[in-house]
């Protein structure tokens, strides 16, 4: 007798801990729905509000297609400064070039 009562004291005291783990298990799950709660509380504290979102895109959306107009108005004055600067070397040639014919006409 005394082997059958320690195995089913063993048994119970296996049985009594499941238990208690289930009965911790339960009340885990019964606080998760406050848990989840919260955490969108915290959530929504953090994020702006929509209307201030969708502005924020907005304001996004602007100031990319700002840089992209910038970029490309950047991109035209390089280029007339290029051409204008390449006009300005052949009119500088030009002259130098006129002004060494006349000396050479002059004989000087």
């Amino acid at each position: 007798m005394p082997k059958t009562t320690d195995f089913l004291d063993e048994e119970l005291k296996r049985q009594l801990e499941e238990k208690a783990l289930l009965e911790q298990e339960i009340r885990d799950l019964e606080q998760e729905p406050d848990r989840i709660r919260g955490e969108q509380e915290e959530r929504s504290r953090m994020l702006p509000p929509w209307e201030e979102l969708a502005d924020r895109k907005r304001q996004n959306q602007f100031e990319t297609s700002v840089s992209r107009w910038e970029l490309t108005n950047k991109r035209r004055e390089l280029t007339r400064s290029i051409l204008l600067m390449i006009l300005l070397v052949m009119a500088v040639l030009a002259s130098s070039w006129w002004v060494f014919q006349f000396i050479q006409r002059m004989g000087v």
